[in-house]
Parts: structure tokens; C-alpha cells; sequence
């Protein structure tokens, strides 16, 4: 019934230590004729890891209300508890690397991307 435009990702700090956190906000507009609501859905992809990882892995969504031509902020925020995952000896792990971050209304519809280092 209505559309939405995604603009102005920012990705917050660009590098950080295996356990430090990760701002990441977009600008959501309903560029429709109706109010409506959109899930803005936050996926990681690590490119270089030690095991064969997922190509888009969701770490974070919110859902927003917005009247036609309303625009909002959505900020999601990653800890280590979603940059870690299972290494080959099964036991958690975050490793150093650029990390890239895709941010749509679904895994299909990626809307903008970035990335951030872990050092």
C-alpha cells in the first residue's frame, strides 16, 4: 500500500576490538500516499572466516510506524554477543576482519551496505 526509501547509513565506530559495539543507523522514509509500517532488518556478512559462514545472517530488526512522507532515524546496536559465532572446535569466538552490514526490508531487499573492521 505504501513504499519506503532508506538513506544515509552510518556505521559507528568503523573499528572496533572483538568485544566492542557497533552503532548502526539509517533514515527510513514513507515516500507512499498512506501511512504504514516497515521492519528495517539488519543482516552481517563476514567475507574471511575460519568456517564457512552464513551469506546473510539477521542480527537485528525494528519495526517502525510512519505517516506518508515521515521520516525517522532507526538505530540498532551489535555487541559480541552477535559478532560471535562457533568455531571448528565449537567453542564461541569473534575474529578479526572487515565485517559488511546490509541493511533492507527483507534478506532480498537490501536497501544500503557498509562495514566496519574488528582488530
Amino acid at each position: 500500500y505504501t513504499s519506503f526509501a532508506y538513506s544515509n547509513l552510518e556505521v559507528a565506530p568503523k573499528q572496533i576490538t572483538p568485544d566492542g559495539k557497533v552503532d548502526v543507523s539509517v533514515d527510513v522514509q514513507n515516500t507512499g500516499h498512506v501511512g504504514g509500517d516497515e521492519v528495517v532488518q539488519l543482516y552481517l556478512h563476514d567475507p574471511v572466516a575460519s568456517v564457512t559462514r552464513p551469506v546473510k545472517e539477521l542480527k537485528g530488526f525494528k519495526r517502525v510506524s510512519l505517516a506518508p512522507n515521515q521520516k525517522t532515524t532507526v538505530t540498532l546496536k551489535l555487541t559480541k554477543n552477535e559478532l560471535e559465532f562457533l568455531d571448528a572446535n565449537m567453542k564461541y569466538i569473534v575474529e578479526a576482519g572487515r565485517i559488511e552490514v546490509l541493511i533492507g526490508s527483507s534478506s532480498d531487499d537490501i536497501r544500503a551496505k557498509s562495514s566496519f573492521e574488528i582488530r
